[in-house]
């Protein structure tokens, strides 16, 4: 399972774009004549972050893109490593006085150029490979068209919880996970399944009805079902937290995952959140993490719980920060959503 925080491509090359841009102007890089160098790399990467978009869509359902941008962030992620070391060795040169400062210096300097050109060549070679895909630039841009947004929870019809029989444990054992849960662990996803018709919409609801406005401070209900769309999830989050009386409200939404984020983020910021993503049904574990990064964006002590309904165990261990809970049939063969 891959780790909730995995950055998207084309925030890894923007931050290791802006991070190549300062060390350019450092003196130290100026002194040992890495300028070019560095420039020369930002300026490669800077060439391909407009195709990004495009090409993350894509990745899900072609491998040949998806290797491409995982060879890609690897490559940025080695530029970053290596401007660290620059960095240390650089710092460490210049604390050396005399014959010994000269001496440092040149024995610093000679491997890291090397390691420069190396990796500018790679990442040449690496980015080049990007017309073999005729990417189309997207911009970033918010639409106003209202049509991914679900404006309000469609939640099951409800049955009252003293008729579910054999439920309150599986409830108060959700629950106890939810409460145990360190208060600096920042996002928590818990997904419930098992098989159609076993009851999990069902106990999410119980849940999600006892505390959502008690233990948390925002909650949103996203039915999610077949077709899954990242744009509408993050949208209908938004327009529940941002409007909890009125959902449906007239916004703008978000086709951008960084603004999505952002906005997310400080929607999150030092609240204690309830998301229930309910019925999903997609098992691309690319999309998955996707959806991870989107949602893990709480900042001073914020805390998200969310809860997942889904009936394989595969897509559970795929979205899931803490242990999938398996709900098995009702003993008596009672039958509920």
């Amino acid at each position: 399972m891959a780790a909730v925080g995995e950055v998207l491509a084309s925030i890894v090359l923007r931050e290791v774009a802006r991070k190549l841009g300062s060390a350019a102007g450092d003196q130290i890089t100026a002194q040992w004549n890495f300028t070019k160098e560095l420039d020369g790399m930002r300026m490669t990467l800077e060439s391909v972050r407009a195709l990004l978009r495009d090409a993350e869509r894509r990745s899900a359902r072609e491998e040949a893109v998806r290797l491409w941008l995982k060879r890609l962030k690897n490559a940025a992620y080695d530029i970053s490593d290596m401007l660290d070391d620059f960095q240390t060795n650089a710092s460490d040169a210049g604390k050396k006085k005399g014959v010994f400062h000269s001496f440092a210096t040149t024995t610093s300097r000679f491997p890291m150029a090397n390691k420069m050109k190396k990796m500018k060549k790679e990442l040449a070679k690496i980015t080049e490979e990007h017309k073999n895909f005729s990417f189309v630039p997207i911009p970033n841009t918010a639409s106003t068209e209202q049509d991914p947004v679900d404006p309000r929870p469609q939640l099951p019809e409800w049955t009252d919880e003293t008729a579910i029989i054999g439920r309150s444990q599986d409830k108060r054992n959700i629950m106890d996970a939810l409460l145990k849960r360190g208060s600096n662990d920042g996002i928590m996803i818990l997904p419930i399944y098992g098989i159609g018709g076993v009851g999990k919409t069902t106990l999410a609801h119980m849940i999600y009805d006892d505390w959502h406005s008690t233990k948390y401070d925002c909650y949103a209900w996203v039915h999610v079902s077949q077709t899954f769309d990242l744009n509408k999830i993050g949208n209908t989050i938004i327009a529940h937290i941002a409007h909890p009386e009125h959902p449906e409200k007239k916004s703008s939404v978000l086709d951008n995952n960084e603004l999505m984020r952002k906005r997310l983020g400080n929607l999150f910021d030092g609240k204690k959140i309830l998301i229930v993503l309910d019925d999903i049904w997609e098992s691309n574990e690319f999309n998955m993490d996707i959806l991870k990064f989107m949602l893990n964006v709480g900042k001073n002590g914020s805390e998200v719980d969310v809860i997942v309904t889904t009936r394989t165990e595969q897509i559970a261990r795929k979205v899931c920060t803490a242990e999938p809970y398996k709900l098995e049939p009702l003993q008596h063969g009672t039958k509920i959503r």
